[in-house]
């Protein structure tokens, strides 16, 4: 007798970006601002995020799925 096995893998990460500014930095959406994953630094100023609705600051994920089946 033959046994098959299947294995199936599968794996999702959010790729986030990155801003460095020596100065302020500003980010300006006529609608909405959503970033994921971001990282956004100002050595010698702040941060500031401006839309004409809705401002998301989301946190990247990532996850992995592995099954066998025999």
């Amino acid at each position: 007798m033959r046994t098959t096995t299947r294995r199936r893998a599968a794996r999702r990460q959010d790729v986030g970006g990155e801003i460095l500014a020596e100065g302020v930095i500003v980010l300006k959406a006529g609608q909405d601002l959503k970033a994921t994953a971001a990282t956004n630094s100002g050595e010698a100023g702040g941060i500031t995020l401006a839309a004409g609705r809705d401002v998301q600051l989301l946190a990247g994920e990532a996850n992995g799925v592995f099954s066998r089946r025999a």
